[in-house]
């Protein structure tokens, strides 16, 4: 049987919100199967991340805390939370690189780009090169490059091997 499956996060604003169901109350990211089950396949708790504060590789789902200088790093398969890596700055967007070594590269409140390298944990940190903080970033299919945005209107393009 085809199954599909999707991951979804949410902010919770309020700590009295009724519009949630009171099961999925501390819930920030969901993995859905849509085959065969009707209910989510794991749920995170304590995992409110804003937008584009969310990436997944093959085998875990990485998540910025909104308002935090921490990510929550969650296990797919196992459907629970490995670590909590703190961070130097608020992060305000992320985006996985699966190239060779897998990367995780971080856009900054400040307008910087971290790349945490995963196997080793070593972190490499750009000067800043926006105005406000990194609202988007991509990598490119090929793994060569990242662009970043930020509401200052500049998108940077970025050479991941020279990072």
């Amino acid at each position: 049987m085809l199954t599909e499956s999707f991951i979804a996060s949410t902010l919770t604003s309020e700590r009295g919100s009724t519009s949630a169901s009171s099961a999925l109350r501390d819930v920030g990211i969901c993995l859905h199967e849509l085959q065969p089950h009707l209910t989510p396949r794991h749920s995170y708790k304590k995992s409110s991340t804003s937008r584009n504060c969310l990436a997944i590789s093959e085998s875990h789902i990485f998540a910025a805390q909104a308002e935090k200088a921490v990510i929550h790093v969650y296990n797919r398969e196992k459907g629970n939370q490995e670590a909590t890596v703190p961070f130097p700055e608020h992060i305000h967007s992320l985006a996985y690189a699966g190239n060779g070594s897998a990367l995780l590269v971080l856009g900054t409140v400040e307008g910087r780009l971290i790349l945490w390298e995963l196997a080793s944990g070593r972190q490499f940190t750009s000067t800043a090169s926006h105005l406000q903080a990194v609202s988007s970033l991509h990598v490119t299919n090929n793994q060569s490059f990242i662009l970043s945005g930020s509401a200052d209107s500049n998108i940077h393009v970025w050479s991941l091997p020279n990072l």
